[in-house]
């Protein structure tokens, strides 16, 4: 039984391309390796905070321990970082102002590149509670000293909207240093 402060991330990448509307005249340019669209990256990392209160059992077999059990999760923040990049590979190569002095044209198409970030703190879309079950083993020295090496499943999804076809539930590893005072 403790109390544990602990730090989980999870990783969302995807990538979208979009053909570019030249206003009905890409099918009239010339050459048919022109490259007419635009190609967007986005890059989401999500940390999330917990304070942790494992339940373990435990068996000790003489420098060996071995436990496990569930493990409550309440969260205590979040943050959300993401990045969204965009290019026209076309748009890089012809210089359009070159010839639309006025900016009518490039008025209407995107940028040849493009890059946000945008962060936040925001809990919407995370459940407050995470759930699952803690299995490891500790070696430990005569003295107190040792080394602990476990495994988490998470039980639950972690978004409040769970109703998708994939779960997403965390799995991690952990390793710790100890030392254990004699109370006697």
């Amino acid at each position: 039984l403790g109390v544990y402060y602990s730090q989980k991330k999870h990783y969302i990448e995807s990538y979208d391309s979009t053909k570019l509307a030249l206003f009905g005249f890409e099918d009239a340019l010339p050459g048919d390796d022109l490259n007419l669209y635009q190609y967007s990256r986005t890059k989401t990392a999500t940390t999330q905070n917990y304070i942790e209160m494992p339940l373990l059992v435990k068996y000790e077999y003489k420098m060996l321990e071995f436990f496990g059990g569930p493990y409550f999760g309440f969260m205590i923040g979040a943050k959300t970082v993401e990045s969204s990049e965009s290019n026209v590979p076309l748009l890089q190569t012809i210089d359009i102002n070159s010839f639309d002095e006025t900016g009518v044209i490039t008025a209407f198409l995107p940028p040849k590149y493009a890059y946000e970030i945008n962060e936040s703190s925001s809990v919407k879309n995370l459940k407050s509670l995470d759930f699952g079950l803690r299995v490891g083993m500790a070696i430990k020295s005569e003295i107190g000293l040792g080394l602990r090496g476990s495994y988490s499943f998470g039980m639950i999804d972690y978004r409040t909207n769970d109703n998708q076809s994939t779960k997403q539930k965390y799995g991690y590893t952990q390793f710790s240093i100890f030392y254990e005072l004699p109370l006697k």
